[in-house]
């Protein structure tokens, strides 16, 4: 969904998940897990910080170019 509204939900845009890497950078970083709290519903889960290479919407992408 590339939508704004899909991308800020496919991102979690709302949850505060990019604070490590605003505070503190990503170069030289381990990947780890964490817990979040989404700011709209209140809805909690865990999401992997430091994962820019994450390749798993390739073919998603590719299908919707097409």
């Amino acid at each position: 969904d590339l939508t704004p509204e899909g991308i800020i939900g496919a991102l979690k845009l709302k949850a505060p998940i990019y604070s490590p890497t605003a505070a503190y950078g990503h170069f030289g970083r381990v990947p780890y897990r964490a817990e979040y709290v989404d700011l709209d519903d209140k809805s909690r889960g865990t999401f992997q910080h430091f994962t820019w290479e994450r390749t798993d919407r390739t073919a998603a992408l590719r299908a919707a170019l097409r």
